[in-house]
């Protein structure tokens, strides 16, 4: 158990550490001005990217292959700064889910009890989120290095990220160099916020799940006869209560991100098989470690949200169960009756996207199913 514990602390510090080198900790005072100034110009570095690309598919759109290329660079630039975004807006929401809902779970993992229930699917989200890393890291890599080898090896002074920008760039000038040096710095940044934010989604859903068992696990023990049967009653409504808080600020937190996920990553998705079915007759092993690793991390982190908004549904419903099978009925407080009935006449929690569907795996069959279905249709319109 104690390994299960220090695998918990170094997820949770990992997470931690990467939303700070992204700018977007949401506890850091408003007197660090110097913080924010970062954040924002790495925002706009990253918009102006996303423009950029985006200027590309508009001047090649009557080429299907380039226009999905540039796509899938442009939705994929504004996918970070939508997270940003979503992270400056909804700071206080963020905050309520590190303090109250960070804390509660800390406190549980104080009772040695309670740390089996508490940290019993750990492993599966440290795994996720050194694969997360990793892929991201190699698509990122492989983007910009292939450029940069023809830049400095082959002496072709070409743009990292195809497109114009609304002032010259001269190749080898100052503004050149300038742009190109910002340009591979800014893939650092799209690292930090990818790998921060999706896991920071996860830490979140991992204490809501551990919480909702513990909450099971004392529902279904207690015992009206119990001196503390009260006040360990009282407790167990509180927790869920605040983990339907917990809840609620996730969901405007997360919610336009998942929605935003769920439309890009299928027209991403297909771009990068279209792609990669374009140059099967040219095809090294630079393009298929690049093509693997970019469908593979958007695939995962298309998977690991749907997974997390299942599990806690899972584990609620679960609850829910444990709630109604309790000895609740004869405690003989009428008041604390009654909330346990308000909390049985609600339904098991369900992570939505801004209300449009629910966060759950059948959410991921769907991307899979669009994405093949958009890639034929590139094929159809490219024969034409």
């Amino acid at each position: 158990m104690e390994a299960k514990l220090a695998k918990y602390a170094r997820y949770r510090n990992v997470v931690r550490r990467l939303l700070l080198l992204s700018g977007i900790w949401p506890h850091l005072e408003d007197t660090c001005r110097l913080y924010r100034v970062l954040t924002f110009s790495a925002t706009f570095v990253i918009a102006a990217l996303g423009a950029k690309v985006f200027a590309y598919c508009i001047d090649n759109i009557a080429h299907v292959s380039l226009f999905a290329k540039g796509m899938s660079n442009a939705f994929s630039f504004y996918t970070s700064v939508l997270k940003v975004l979503c992270y400056l807006v909804y700071r206080k929401d963020l905050v309520m889910l590190n303090d109250c809902l960070g804390r509660r779970f800390e406190d549980e993992l104080k009772r040695e009890d309670r740390r089996p229930l508490l940290l019993q699917s750990i492993s599966v989200y440290t795994r996720f989120m050194c694969i997360v890393a990793g892929l991201t890291a190699t698509a990122l890599v492989f983007y910009t290095l292939v450029p940069l080898v023809f830049i400095f090896k082959y002496k072709k002074l070409t743009q990292i990220y195809q497109g114009r920008y609304p002032f010259a760039v001269e190749p080898g000038g100052r503004v050149y160099w300038c742009v190109c040096f910002v340009e591979s710095i800014s893939v650092v940044f799209v690292w930090n916020v990818v790998c921060s934010v999706d896991n920071a989604f996860g830490l979140h859903s991992f204490r809501m799940c551990g919480l909702l068992r513990s909450l099971a696990d004392r529902f279904a023990k207690l015992q009206p006869d119990d001196p503390g049967y009260i006040v360990e009653l009282r407790d167990c409504v509180r927790t869920h209560q605040l983990v339907l808080r917990a809840k609620e600020a996730l969901q405007r937190v997360y919610g336009l991100v998942v929605l935003w996920t769920y439309v890009t990553s299928a027209i991403i998705m297909c771009s990068i098989l279209y792609q990669a079915d374009q140059a099967k007759k040219h095809m090294t092993v630079t393009r298929v470690i690049f093509f693997t690793s970019y469908i593979t991390l958007k695939l995962l982190q298309s998977f690991t949200y749907a997974y997390y908004g299942s599990l806690v549904s899972q584990e609620s419903e679960k609850c829910q169960n444990a709630i109604y099978t309790s000895n609740w009925p004869g405690s003989g407080d009428l008041r604390l009756m009654k909330d346990v009935l308000i909390i049985q006449s609600q339904r098991p929690i369900v992570l939505r996207a801004n209300g449009f569907f629910i966060v759950s795996m059948e959410m991921f069959e769907k991307i899979v199913n669009t994405t093949i279905s958009y890639f034929f249709l590139l094929q159809a319109v490219e024969e034409k």
